[in-house]
């Protein structure tokens, strides 16, 4: 009965740690799929910026001081905004299929990886028409927007479909983000100074692009919480050398140990925390600039380095062309 007992005792054993062996692999596996959904999320968040960026640009208005507006191409610029409107509704069911496919396999595939970067190619290809259209008369900041915001798309691509959470990808997104916001805040900077926003633009943007920003700020402030939460949990993982405290044996047993895998994602992932808190300071950054085109004038905003951003409104001097 002893040797029965003991032999037992060993079998259970064995089982036991089996068991806890598996659970730290799934745990692993659960931490490195969570990692690479918030950063895919990262990537659709600022895809939303770039083109809520983009709705921010209107036509000058006449004004007192120019009763003439800029001589550009009207019927250019609506055919060229509505070729990008037509490219980001498409981009979104790529975003879609991407997020299913990572949910479903942990990965993106090679199509949609390749559908994604053909579709933000195009995307930076018509945003930089669109700037084109805006220097050939002589709307230089407009046109500065249109460029960085395309650019960033090419940046929050790669993000989106990179499967794997990537530092690289996720700070090169950062920096588009900013450089798109300094070529928005001039814009606007120069736009008020001007008064070139209409007052249908204005009502505009008050009905539909305020609205989308505050979808876009409470999507971000999830994506904050999200990789905070996150973090939290990989730090414990990686000061304890496991989730749950298991025993040296049950870790060695594990093919997949959680602890090593929390050290692996600590560093990537207290990237994407920071990624994302400066992805929500950018998007209030782009709603107090639609309220200051809203409100005719700059409600605060900064260039890089402290200097106050100014300059001459698009088209002062266009009634005498």
């Amino acid at each position: 009965m002893k040797a029965v007992y003991e032999k037992n005792k060993k079998l259970i054993l064995v089982l036991g740690l089996i068991l806890l062996a598996a659970a730290l692999v799934w745990a692993a596996a659960e931490l490195s799929g969570q990692a690479n959904s918030l950063a895919q999320d990262a990537g659709s968040n600022s895809a939303d910026m770039e083109m809520v960026t983009l709705n921010t640009i209107k036509q000058p208005a006449k004004t007192k001081d120019a009763p003439k507006p800029p001589p550009c191409d009207w019927k250019k610029e609506r055919s060229i905004k509505k070729a990008i409107d037509a490219n980001d509704a498409q981009y979104k069911g790529l975003r879609s299929k991407a997020k299913s496919e990572l949910n479903a396999t942990g990965k993106v595939s090679a199509g949609t990886k390749s559908a994604v970067m053909n579709s933000a190619n195009q995307f930076k290809k018509l945003c930089y028409d669109y700037a084109a259209m805006w220097d050939a008369c002589k709307c230089t900041t407009r046109a500065n927007t249109a460029r960085k915001s395309g650019d960033s798309r090419i940046k929050s691509a790669a993000v989106l479909v990179g499967g794997d959470i990537n530092e690289g990808n996720l700070t090169a997104m950062q920096r588009a983000q900013d450089e798109m916001k300094a070529a928005r805040r001039e814009y606007v900077k120069k736009a008020t100074a001007g008064g070139e926003i209409s007052d249908q633009d204005k009502a505009d943007l008050k009905s539909t692009v305020v609205p989308q920003i505050k979808s876009l700020m409470s999507q971000t402030q999830s994506l904050v919480t999200g990789s905070t939460s996150l973090l939290g949990d990989i730090q414990k993982g990686a000061t304890s050398g496991g989730l749950t405290g298991l025993t040296k044996m049950a870790k060695s047993a594990a093919s997949g140990d959680a602890g090593g895998v929390a050290k692996t994602l600590l560093k990537p992932v207290t990237t994407l925390v920071s990624v994302a808190k400066s992805m929500l300071s950018n998007v209030q950054a782009l709603f107090q600039d639609a309220q200051s085109l809203i409100a005719g004038q700059v409600t605060g905003g900064m260039a890089p380095g402290g200097k106050p951003m100014g300059g001459l409104p698009c088209f002062v001097g266009a009634s005498e062309e």
